[in-house]
């Protein structure tokens, strides 16, 4: 990542699907948090538009309590 600005997306739980937008600025960074492994493998396979970081799902922990 070597942009100052960025837009990011989170989707956990399987909730949404990741869209690209239509128009890339080259002066942001895409940034995906998920807790799916297969967003990763999409990217990988597809264009690496998305910087994907994958957040382990922690059982028990919701975002409630903290």
């Amino acid at each position: 990542m070597a942009n100052k600005k960025v837009i990011y997306v989170t989707i956990f739980g399987n909730y949404d699907n990741l869209k690209n937008p239509i128009f890339k600025n080259d002066g942001y960074d895409y940034v995906l948090f998920t807790d799916e492994e297969t967003y990763k493998a999409q990217s990988l396979s597809k264009n690496n538009f998305w910087k994907i970081n994958v957040i382990p799902n922690i059982v028990g922990k919701e975002s409630a309590y903290h």
